[in-house]
């Protein structure tokens, strides 16, 4: 009889777990992945995207062009949190780009970089301008509380970064 309630038990303990994860794969992929990707499909800003779930979600999304990428950027992480908690998902934006453009993001990245650590904006723009300056490139940079965003434009082409920024100063403790 003994022999008989350990294995009853152990029995249930699995198929509750069994259960408990089937349910959970259902509320992601009926709760969360379908209203997202459905979101996604019809946000006028997105070209295209891609949802993966890992640790976090994965929302990787391809732009139409757009001339205020913090507003779309915006925009589109308020619409995914109608869906996701804002700890559980990243962002990606990703955009047809050209070598040449990436080109001069590697080039650019160092200032864009050093703005996002260091929270000196104005010198960060100054020297982004000055080096696009005579190039047949044009490039619009935005910061707000949380990130910058740099667009690149030649031609029909464009290419679009967000960098978090790391300037903890403000929050940080002084030091003695």
């Amino acid at each position: 009889m003994r022999d008989f309630r350990v294995s009853a038990i152990i029995i249930s303990a699995v198929l509750c777990l069994a259960l408990f994860w089937v349910g959970t794969s259902l509320y992601e992929a009926h709760g969360t992945e379908e209203p997202l990707r459905e979101l996604l499909a019809d946000h006028p800003a997105v070209r295209e995207s891609e949802v993966r779930r890992g640790g976090l979600w994965e929302v990787r999304v391809t732009l139409h062009p757009t001339d205020d990428l913090r507003a779309t950027y915006t925009d589109l992480a308020g619409a995914i949190k109608e869906v996701v908690p804002d700890d559980r998902y990243h962002l990606e934006i990703e955009n047809s780009s050209t070598e040449f453009l990436q080109n001069w993001w590697d080039e650019l990245s160092l200032y864009v970089y050093e703005g996002a650590s260091n929270a000196n904006f104005a010198q960060m723009r100054d020297r982004l301008t000055a080096a696009v300056s005579g190039e047949d490139l044009s490039m619009a940079v935005q910061v707000d509380e949380e990130r910058i965003y740099l667009r690149l434009k030649s031609g029909d082409y464009d290419l679009y970064r967000v960098v978090d920024r790391t300037d903890h100063r403000e929050r940080s403790e002084p030091i003695e």
